[in-house]
Formats: structure tokens, sequence, C-alpha cells
């Protein structure tokens, strides 16, 4: 059995991104602050997001000293996911203690549409990143990991590799899919997920993805996770990362409707 130095309660945060420096309505960061005081996180938005992401750990810190990270999750490389780690790491790598990063990016060759998506990683940017914090354990993530931080359980349920050989249609279906588990209460982060991959997670899991909390996928746009998938997790909360401006252009679509009616 899991045990830890319990020092506070767990916390939970979506954080509101600065929509207007990034000049877009997506984007998606949250932190969980666990039972140790420390902390995971989830992304982080936009470059003008990096000081949002500071100044919410600092105000959570109940430890002393420096915010202790205890894994940093990406789950894909575009930019209003990424761009935020790059930032916070020139300006905020000697304020924090990380711990770990967990990812898993796929290479260049596996499908023509990633666009360039993976250069950030494969070209050093993210390697100069990950070492301004010192010494941080890069953990490559493959479905039926399972990770114990603190008092949090954190399940890989899906990456890329699940869909090979077949390529991937879409560079969203790359990301990487988790639940966290802490105090009784999961979290399903979907990150940006569509169909392809929300048919093949719905095949593997079945009603296994019951979870109380979901991530909705994509921001709410058309092209996000399915109902099939929503249906089996049967959350009871959902977090909608993205503006109120994409929240309202996009809540009357078919998926978001089911999402919304099924929330309490």
């Amino acid at each position: 059995k899991l045990t830890v130095d319990k020092t506070t309660s767990p916390v939970f945060t979506q954080l509101a991104l600065d929509y207007e420096a990034a000049e877009r309505t997506n984007g998606m960061s949250y932190i969980i602050k666990l039972e140790d005081g420390s902390f995971i996180i989830y992304d982080g938005g936009f470059n003008a997001d990096a000081d949002t992401l500071y100044s919410k750990l600092s105000s959570q810190n109940t430890n002393g000293g420096k915010p202790i990270i205890s894994a940093w999750i990406m789950t894909h490389m575009h930019v209003d996911h990424y761009q935020c780690f790059n930032k916070f790491s020139t300006s905020y790598s000697d304020n924090v203690i990380l711990k770990n990063i967990i990812i898993n990016v796929p290479p260049e060759s596996t499908h023509s549409s990633t666009n360039g998506y993976t250069e950030y990683y494969t070209g050093g940017s993210f390697t100069r990143a990950a070492k301004a914090f010192g010494i941080v354990n890069i953990i490559k993530a493959h479905t039926g990991q399972v990770f114990y931080l603190g008092n949090a359980k954190i399940e890989i349920l899906y990456t890329f590799e699940d869909l090979l050989p077949k390529a991937y249609d879409t560079y969203n279906n790359t990301s990487v899919i988790t639940r966290i588990t802490t105090r009784g209460q999961s979290i399903l982060f979907l990150g940006d997920l569509q169909t392809v991959g929300s048919d093949l997670m719905s095949k593997m899991y079945g009603n296994t993805l019951k979870s109380d909390i979901v991530q909705i996928s994509h921001h709410g746009s058309p092209k996000g996770a399915t109902i099939e998938l929503y249906n089996l997790i049967s959350a009871n909360i959902a977090f909608f990362p993205g503006s109120l401006t994409r929240y309202n252009e996009n809540k009357t679509l078919e998926v978001n409707k089911y999402v919304i009616s099924k929330v309490k």
C-alpha cells in the first residue's frame, strides 16, 4: 500500500489562459496539487501563460521552499499545449524543482501529416528546456504503465503506438491519454484525441473507462472525442479547456451537448 506524508488536501485547478495574448481560443493547462504538497502539471498553454502558471504554483505551495513538480505531463506537441513549458523553463526553472517529465512523441517518419509539430522535441529545443531544470527524469510513456506520485495513481491508457502499424490520420491522435486517481476520485485527460483514437480506446477498455471527471477533448472542437467514448467514461464532472468564446461557439455541438447533459 502506498503511504505518503499528508501535509495538505488535493487541489485540482484549470488555469484560465491568456487567450488575448495568444490570439487563439484553445490551449490547455491543469495543475493537480497532491497530498504531499507537490504538483502534477498537464501541458501549460502558451508562452503568455508561464507567468500565471508559476504564480498559481507559488500561491498553492504550502511546503515552504521551492514548489516541487512531481511530474509535468505533455499530451502532444501542439503549441497551445507545450509552448508554456518552453517559456517556463527560461523564466522559472531556477524557482521550482521538477522531478519527472512524462511524454511520448512520434518520430516524423510515422506519418507525413506531422507538419513539423515534432520539431520542438526532435530538434533539441525540448531537451534544452528540460536541462534548464537540472536533473530531470524523462519518462517515455507507454500504454499499460502505472506510476505512483504522492497519493496519486497515474495510468497511461493510450499513446500513438497503439495505432501502429496503421498511420495516425491526424496529429491530435498522438495525444498521451492518462487517468489520475487520488482520494477515490479519478480524472481522465483526453488531450486532443479525435475519432480514430476514441474508437480504439472504446474497443480496448469498454466500461472500465468509467471516471469521475473528464477533460473535454480538443477544446470542444467538432473534431474531438466521440459520444461513445464519453458514454463509456460516464463522468459526473467535465472541464472545458478553452476560452468562453470557444465554449459558447461549440456547446451546441451534438457531442458537447451529450457531455453537458451527463454532468451533475
